[in-house]
């Protein structure tokens, strides 16, 4: 049409030529990233990239998060319902995708149905975790500081009908044992305990799954298979969970990336800042995003300690996710804190 590419596409691009050079066949020794034989390229790629910000294209589009109200659609509206092939394979992926934080088209395909370790934690509580690590966009396998970062994040059980843990392994047992695949395409009808083929689900569709699923369960918006990490790691700073916690289900490698996706405050938020505003004032106050800076003079102007998830209530930060249907949010006011044990012991107020 005419306008610029985004400066992310820009560099997108150019990484992918650079990549497609140096790997097989013609596995070439130079970088058109680094090396210094390509001097006036890169001045002119920087050149592009600066005029491309100073006309005002460069609009960076980050993945949404899911609005609290569409996540209460979901839960609600049956399109997770385990009792059918395609509702129950929905919410697998759903769960796996939200639980360990996973990119949205990131290795769909290549799942198996052997990638799960069920186990439980020293305090009897069950959870999943994945049985090997994979190669991702973060973590090629080909650095050494790779081990220095190793992410293991569980999906933990939380009981009633949403369980995700009940729900996996209702699907692992009516799957068809002649394929591997952990993904494969639902039967229309269901006979002999099977409920699902021997063809594993097209590329297509499991990169549109987020998609279908929105516009099937009536959302307000059609989210895509990655607003589900944005989900994930949304819902996790704004309960107070730390950065670099995140970071061990999310897989990145610096706080900054984190930070791009809790770069807005929640509704609920909003709507208690609004009535602030207007002269409406709560009895409680909202609490602001974590790391945001009005997190920070929040906490420069008064004694008040942030509020840290008990581990008594959640066995850790994964099993929160678990209980979003649960979630509430609690502030402390005008109150001193003293936390005798930051990692489980008594607290007192």
């Amino acid at each position: 049409d005419g306008e610029y590419y985004s400066k992310s596409t820009f560099v997108g691009v150019r990484a992918s030529i650079n990549r497609h050079i140096r790997g097989h066949p013609y596995s070439k020794p130079f970088s058109l990233l680094e090396s210094k034989e390509f001097p006036k390229s890169n001045t002119m790629f920087l050149a592009m990239l600066k005029k491309i910000k100073k006309e005002g294209c460069d609009k960076t589009k980050h993945h949404s998060p899911i609005s609290e109200a569409d996540l209460e659609i979901l839960r609600n509206c049956g399109v997770f319902s385990t009792d059918y092939p395609k509702s129950l394979q929905r919410k697998v992926w759903f769960d796996i995708t939200l639980n360990f934080a996973r990119r949205g088209r990131e290795n769909l395909r290549q799942l198996k149905f052997d990638c799960f370790n069920f186990a439980q934690d020293e305090n009897g509580c069950e959870y999943v975790e994945m049985a090997y690590n994979e190669s991702t966009k973060n973590h090629q396998g080909d650095n050494l500081k790779d081990r220095d970062f190793e992410c293991r994040p569980r999906m933990y059980a939380s009981g009633g009908a949403s369980c995700p843990i009940s729900s996996l392994r209702k699907y692992l047992e009516l799957r068809n044992p002649k394929t591997d695949h952990l993904f494969q395409r639902p039967k229309d009808s269901v006979q002999n305990g099977v409920w699902y083929n021997s063809a594993p689900i097209g590329e297509r569709t499991l990169n549109d799954m987020m998609k279908v699923i929105s516009k099937d369960a009536g959302l307000s918006r059609v989210y895509t298979n990655h607003c589900v990490r944005a989900t994930t790691i949304t819902l996790l700073s704004h309960a107070g969970v730390e950065t670099r916690e995140i970071m061990k289900i999310s897989g990145h490698r610096n706080e900054s990336s984190i930070r791009s996706y809790n770069t807005d405050s929640s509704s609920t938020q909003k709507r208690a800042y609004s009535g602030i505003i207007q002269g409406q004032k709560p009895a409680l106050p909202p609490s602001a995003a974590a790391g945001s800076e009005q997190q920070m003079l929040q906490l420069q102007n008064s004694n008040q300690v942030p509020a840290v998830i008990d581990q008594r209530h959640f066995a850790n930060s994964y099993g929160f996710l678990n209980q979003v249907a649960n979630h509430r949010q609690f502030d402390i006011h005008n109150s001193v804190v003293h936390v005798h044990n930051y990692y489980g012991g008594n607290q007192s107020a």
